[in-house]
């Protein structure tokens, strides 16, 4: 999760830079590719869904809270704020 929102963090934060038309998510996926081959999963195509993830959940804690409840194994219904 902490991955995904980084990477969303770090397009986001580059398309405001240099515009959304510079082809910002296609430069990155084949950066990334070059420079870790070991690591799958950093496609164009994925690179495109962490974007909008990480612009809807704008809070880093929020994301490291939920991994660590995914970890534990927790449900929604275990940490309700009813």
């Amino acid at each position: 999760m902490l991955l995904y929102w980084g990477v969303g963090r770090d397009i986001l934060s580059r398309q405001e830079g240099e515009g959304r038309a510079t082809k910002v998510i296609d430069r990155l996926a084949l950066d990334r590719g070059r420079a870790f081959p070991e690591i799958t999963g950093l496609s164009a195509r994925n690179l495109k869904y962490m974007r909008p993830f990480s612009e809807a959940r704008s809070d880093r804690e929020f994301c490291a809270t939920g991994l660590l409840y995914y970890c534990l194994g927790a449900t929604t219904s275990t940490y309700s704020t009813q």
